[in-house]
């Protein structure tokens, strides 16, 4: 009687332990959401605001929200939209600044995939700024999309996202884009990257790359 007394003490105090733990993970949950949020919003009215100190501000304040949204995945992908602004109206050393520190918080992110998936945003972002800037971050979107995975498998969604981006590097850089399709190893999606460039080729960057939509 006794140890079944005991058994249904611990049993209970696992349950409380656990519901404790999925309490905790829901409120950071919540917690991120509202800064991913509020980093979206700071950044649209940035947009919208045509005094260059005041937007300064607001951008910088978007970017410290963005900090609050997890980890670095989410924080690469939300300063995606803040970063934009800053490429639309801000300077290039401005914009240099905010890609190299964005790009460190990214080189601690272990998965190669959830880099990709940031990186590409952050490359949506800077699609029309300067060369120089978009072929750093470039650089590393590549290297994230042909690294294996781990055990040494081969990295489907990375490939798919690099062929996906390879009409938008065209316009920026041919060359570069012919030797990256052959490094695809999938024969479809070499040639689905093709297809995309010959499609693409009368558009502009801005127009085939529209993310993230800031608005």
């Amino acid at each position: 009687m006794q140890s079944t007394t005991t058994e249904r003490i611990v049993t209970q105090k696992h349950r409380t332990t656990d519901l404790i733990k999925a309490l905790s993970t829901l409120q950071s949950r919540n917690e991120n959401l509202k800064a991913w949020r509020k980093c979206q919003d700071l950044a649209r009215v940035a947009l919208r605001t045509s005094d260059q100190s005041k937007r300064k501000v607001i951008l910088r304040q978007a970017f410290e929200s963005a900090l609050e949204a997890g980890g670095p995945n989410r924080i690469l992908t939300v300063s995606a939209w803040p970063l934009k602004v800053l490429c639309l109206h801000g300077g290039s050393k401005e914009l240099e600044v905010e890609i190299d520190r964005l790009l460190s918080i990214n080189s601690k992110e272990p998965s190669p995939v959830r880099r990709l998936d940031a990186l590409n945003y952050m490359l949506g972002a800077i699609v029309s700024g300067p060369k120089s800037l978009f072929m750093k971050v470039f650089a590393q979107f590549k290297n994230a999309c042909l690294e294996p995975l781990e055990g040494g498998r081969r990295n489907k969604r990375g490939e798919s996202a690099l062929a996906t981006f390879i009409p938008i590097l065209a316009h920026i850089d041919r060359q570069l884009a012919s030797v990256l399709i052959e490094q695809i190893k999938g024969p479809s999606l070499r040639e689905r990257a093709r297809q995309n460039i010959e499609e693409y080729r009368n558009l502009k960057v801005d127009q085939i790359c529209v993310w993230p939509n800031i608005g």
